[in-house]
């Protein structure tokens, strides 16, 4: 089965095969009601006409063809595609068809749907075409391709819009949001991405492996807080690896402790911003956006959240009691990434896809510093413990130190081989922690920028990290699903958190290949060795968890 498609009035589903049949199924009984019969090879795509009577495939024998629902008759075949047709869409209104083309060709097409006359023929890409879809107006055509690109074309005219470059394999599905300001894309790269059509612009990143964590916080007395892509907020115990606490499940791109540790903060994809309580897991607070909100933050004070946005460019703050909106920082040109509180209270930071960070009053809301210098976007900032310095963390794969006051660039860390996803200060100044998508931690002398240690462990690129409350541990959170806690002065791994696919967790002590906590079935997912044939003790080895790595 390649592809598949409901009819608009949702009773039946229409599948393309393999087997070079189109099949109508009810989609209540799941009866088969009709085979459509001609293509001579595998049928790669089909859709369903908008008013429902009419289907379209698209089939490895380099022909789209147009059938009647009621009478199953071929109305038109449509040809002209030199090599094999991978997707095809009607527009909105039932009057043209596009289609996506193979290696050959490498062509997107639009066609007359009612006399099969070809319209349009853009051959931009430099590899074969993967997927296709029209904007909501019909104005607007998207197509992906093996070149690593995604393009937007005046569906009228056939002027090639927009390039949209970033994905680092091939792009097989694309799609435009319902409003037709955004689209997304699936690569081979293993991410999702959202874009901004008008300007291009990269608006979100998402992994696409389900046990991704994104983010990790450490509160004050000792427990761990973790976001996962897609899924629920845990809450750890670091001490002894206990799960404590599992929040409903959110699309958290951000999450924090308040100050005294008895609140947890969460902000997600779908616009809102939640205040629960760390210790029943309730939702005390729900706070709304016009965007995706990619971070946030308490104040110091516990009185206030800090939060940023991606498509609206924003930071806002809000009272932490009430939800109402005190300030609106805007100014970025791009999306917003991180923001943090100044130790005192009194400025906010924001990092910035625009390459810069920000140092705004959070009183009048004024921007005080713009600090530029990176030459990719920046993914998070922290302040000093003492206010009095910034650092910043890039995809140019650089650290950079700041003087809080003058904007004066201090220090700059190279050593990482690829993106840096988070950073963060030690407790006491001394020094710095960076999270990479080389897969890497690094220690760094925050005094000289010296690197003191290169912490390696995990098989995906790690997006968030912290110090513990007395700076003799870090954490760290990565795509490969695990949330891991190291000794910060040998870098030994001391606890490893796994996230599972149907939300089974545990928790193991890689030196002791001990398992201190797993949910009911995660037994499943541990791969075990036989210590002991007498008595039958087992080991797990602790870097082949998935039996599908």
């Amino acid at each position: 089965m390649n592809a598949c498609a409901w009819s608009p009035d949702g009773r039946r589903v229409l599948s393309a095969s393999d087997d070079r049949s189109l099949r109508i199924w009810d989609a209540a009984s799941g009866d088969l009601l009709l085979t459509l019969l001609g293509h001579s090879h595998p049928v790669n795509a089909c859709a369903w006409s908008p008013d429902g009577g009419r289907l379209l495939s698209a089939s490895a024998d380099a022909s789209l063809r147009i059938w009647d629902f009621g009478s199953s008759e071929v109305l038109l075949i449509l040809s002209g595609h030199s090599s094999s047709v991978n997707a095809c869409a009607w527009s909105p209104d039932g009057l043209c068809v596009v289609s996506a083309s193979a290696s050959s060709d490498n062509s997107l097409c639009i066609w007359d749907a009612e006399s099969g006359a070809r319209l349009l023929i853009h051959s931009n890409h430099s590899s074969s075409v993967n997927a296709c879809a029209w904007s909501s107006d019909g104005r607007r055509v998207l197509s992906a391709s093996d070149d690593q690109s995604l393009r937007i074309w005046d569906a009228a005219s056939g002027d090639l819009l927009r390039i949209l470059s970033g994905h680092s394999e091939a792009v097989h599905g694309c799609a435009w949001s319902p409003d037709g300001r955004r689209v997304i894309s699936a690569s081979s790269d293993t991410s999702l991405r959202i874009w901004e059509a008008a300007s291009g612009d990269l608006l979100l990143r998402l992994a696409a492996r389900p046990a991704h964590i994104l983010i990790c916080a450490w509160s004050h007395d000792g427990r761990v807080l973790s976001a996962l892509l897609g899924g629920p907020l845990h809450i750890w115990d670091a001490a002894s690896g206990d799960l404590l606490l599992t929040l409903a499940e959110v699309y958290a791109m951000g999450c924090a402790w308040s100050p005294d540790g008895r609140r947890v903060i969460s902000a997600s994809l779908d616009q809102s911003l939640c205040i629960w309580d760390a210790a029943s897991g309730d939702l005390l607070l729900t706070l709304g956006h016009a965007a995706y909100v990619l971070n946030c933050a308490w104040s110091p004070d516990d009185r206030r959240v800090l939060y940023a946005s991606s498509s609206d460019r924003s930071l806002r703050i809000c009272d932490a009691t009430s939800g109402d909106l005190l300030l609106t920082l805007a100014g970025h040109p791009k999306s917003v990434n991180g923001c943090a509180w100044s130790p005192d209270g009194r400025r906010v930071l924001s990092a910035s896809d625009d390459k810069t960070i920000r140092i705004w009053d959070a009183a009048s809301g004024d921007l005080l510093l713009t600090l530029a210098g990176h030459s990719d976007s920046v993914s998070g900032s922290a302040w000093s413990p003492d206010g009095r310095r910034v650092l910043s963390a890039s995809s140019d794969h650089s650290l950079r130190i700041w003087d809080a006051a003058s904007g004066d660039l201090l220090l700059t860390l190279v050593g990482h081989a690829d993106s840096v996803k988070g950073c963060a200060w030690s407790p006491d100044g001394r020094r710095i922690l960076s999270a990479s998508s080389d897969g890497s931690l690094r220690i760094w002398n925050a005094a000289s920028g010296h690197p003191l240690r290169t912490i390696s462990g995990h098989s995906g690129s790690v997006s968030g990290c912290a110090w513990s409350p007395d700076g003799r541990h870090v954490l760290s959170a990565a795509a490969d699903g695990s949330l891991r806690i190291w000794d910060a002065e040998t870098g030994r791994e001391i606890r490893r958190h796994i996230h599972f696919p149907e939300g089974e967790v545990a928790t193991i002590a890689p030196k002791t290949r001990t398992v201190l906590h797993q949910s009911e079935n995660a037994w499943r997912y541990l791969k075990w060795v036989v210590r002991n044939r007498e008595t039958g003790a087992m080991d797990i080895f602790p870097d082949e968890v998935f039996h599908h790595a």
